[in-house]
């Protein structure tokens, strides 16, 4: 799940849907993957954006290695 990146971007704490959906995937059998920490914590050590550009939010080359390396070993080919 997608982070606020720009509650991340000013410091400020982040509303998620994450509770819920972990909810929803425990009686479904699908797994969530709240990407909140991992964009505030790579933020936080590195101060590289995360988007596209200025008026388009959707992730840079950055930010899908950043998501790629973390959810990456949480695949489950065996399924």
């Amino acid at each position: 799940m997608d982070a606020d990146r720009k509650a991340i971007y000013e410091n400020k704490a982040a509303e998620t849907l994450a509770p819920e959906l972990t909810k929803l995937s425990s009686k479904y059998d699908f797994q969530v993957v709240d990407l909140n920490s991992v964009f505030r914590n790579d933020w936080k050590k590195n101060r590289k954006a995360f988007d596209f550009g200025a008026f388009d939010s959707h992730w840079n080359a950055y930010a899908h290695n950043l998501v790629a390396s973390f959810t990456a070993p949480s695949l489950d080919t065996e399924k």
